[in-house]
């Protein structure tokens, strides 16, 4: 019998070795985190609640398929017919009209999964083909794993480039389970930022392929790329700093840099064409409801320019980035070494960092609302893996520092593992945390004694008014702690 058995085990590896690109530690990184996500979907039954995906942000974001596909209503009133309120997703403009002030572009990524769903729907007797039932949700969530899985091979194809299996898969490991990722893809799925984390993925590996192979014609992909990054989130088109500096070192790259471009200038036109055609949903959208293909989707927000947050976006325990994801403290410590490995990437990771953090730590609604972590910045991790993977390497490379990384490495992504558990189950506030509130529930487990639950929100630090944020900077800087 444990011939047997061995014999099996043997033929598995077999077809791993044979099917799956070598080596493949961290191919099983990735499929082990198509299971995790799999498993928290189904354990915490993500798609069973009723409006569970169909509310708030999310619901905005995915209201345009059934919209488009089955109700033939860009007014969104079916949301209605079925119980849940439009009013968080639509917003009135000053001229009167209405429109959806969320971006189309995961509704276009999603839509295949959509459409799966919507087959199975049609040929159910238990559920009806309304596009809000199980089967979309269900397809819609798988969907979204598969991106992020994707997104995950286009980071491995990059990261093998300069590093080894090992510092590939761990970085994968610090991605997937050291952040706030695998909560946005298995539980909040259609947020825009797991789709979001896909196409800045496809967008590093395409200006790997054009700068680095000299494949001029993955251009176009790369113009398309870009254009559904502004049909997901405008402020993500900062971008575009990846492929316009990837590879210069010093000025004596800047001139070789435009001769390229001018040589290259009819595929450089085509793919602003192709970035025309994969942002046109968006306007196309905007243009028939309003007539006009540019729109302000945020009327009453804004940005405080003059008042960056750079120190509560990373460190305050109302969303902080490192509070919730601390193994992303490497995406900063690795520009200190990524010259020495990846120094093609250094002025371009750095320019994009640090112009991208000053974005989204001048939003009036710093902390990002009802948020896990800092959700505007999952997306950047995928162009930080560079630099993650850079501080691994040195790390475990160095004699003492080895040491250090083998007892914290996995401490700090049992932690993270934890801050998602405690924020499924709602032990982890969505708004209002402050270090009494963290201090008191740290390391508890659902369920949490109703005294301890109790303690937390009275030291919780929710502010009723921070609408007025947007508003008053001063107030901004004073009560939204």
């Amino acid at each position: 019998m444990s011939l047997k058995v061995l014999e099996y085990f043997h033929k598995i590896l077999h077809f791993f070795k044979k099917y799956l690109p070598q080596p493949f530690g961290s191919v099983a990184v990735i499929l082990i985190f198509a299971l995790s996500a799999n498993t928290i979907i189904n354990t915490e039954k993500v798609y069973v609640h009723k409006t569970n995906l169909l509310i708030y942000d999310q619901g905005g974001y995915y209201g345009y398929m059934p919209a488009i596909f089955i109700h033939n209503d860009l007014e969104f009133n079916f949301y209605e017919d079925y119980g849940i309120s439009k009013a968080p997703m639509i917003i009135n403009l000053p001229n009167g009209k209405t429109i959806n002030r969320y971006a189309i572009g995961p509704a276009i990524l999603s839509t295949p999964f959509f459409l799966v769903g919507h087959f199975f729907a049609k040929r159910s007797t238990i559920h009806e083909a309304n596009g809000m039932t199980l089967p979309y949700k269900k397809a819609v969530l798988l969907g979204c794993i598969f991106y992020v899985c994707w997104a995950f091979f286009l980071i491995r194809s990059v990261l093998l480039r300069y590093y080894k299996d090992d510092v590939v898969a761990l970085t994968l490991i610090a991605l997937g389970f050291g952040s706030n990722l695998l909560f946005y893809t298995a539980v909040h799925c259609m947020m825009s930022h797991a789709f979001s984390f896909f196409l800045f993925a496809l967008l590093l590996w395409c200006t790997v392929k054009w700068i680095s192979d000299n494949n001029y014609k993955i251009l176009l992909l790369l113009g398309l790329t870009m254009g559904l990054i502004a049909s997901s989130r405008l402020p993500n088109l900062v971008i575009g700093l990846i492929p316009l500096l990837w590879g210069i070192q010093n000025k004596k790259d800047i001139l070789p840099r435009l001769q390229l471009i001018w040589n290259q200038k009819y595929w450089i036109i085509g793919a602003l064409l192709m970035f025309v055609i994969g942002w046109s949903p968006q306007l196309i959208y905007y243009k028939i409801k309003v007539g006009s293909w540019f729109v302000d989707s945020y009327p009453n927000s804004r940005f405080w320019f003059d008042q960056p947050l750079f120190w509560r976006v990373m460190l305050s325990f109302r969303n902080g980035w490192f509070i919730y994801s601390p193994l992303m403290i490497l995406c900063i410590t690795g520009f200190i070494v990524v010259k020495k490995y990846c120094p093609a990437s250094f002025w371009a990771l750095l320019s994009h960092f640090i112009i991208n953090m000053y974005i989204v730590s001048t939003w009036w609604c710093w902390w990002y609302g009802g948020s896990f972590g800092m959700r505007a910045l999952i997306e950047s991790t995928a162009l930080l893996s560079i630099t993650i993977a850079a501080s691994i390497h040195y790390m475990i490379h160095k004699k003492v520092l080895k040491y250090i990384f083998i007892l914290l490495f996995p401490a700090l992504v049992g932690l993270s593992i934890l801050h998602t558990h405690q924020y499924t189950k709602s032990i982890i506030l969505f708004d209002g945390m402050s270090w009494c509130a963290y201090k008191t529930i740290f390391g508890k487990t659902h369920p949490v004694p109703v005294e301890i639950l109790e303690k937390r929100n009275q030291c919780k630090e929710y502010n009723h008014d921070f609408y007025r944020a947007a508003l008053d900077k001063k107030y901004r800087w004073d009560v939204c702690k």
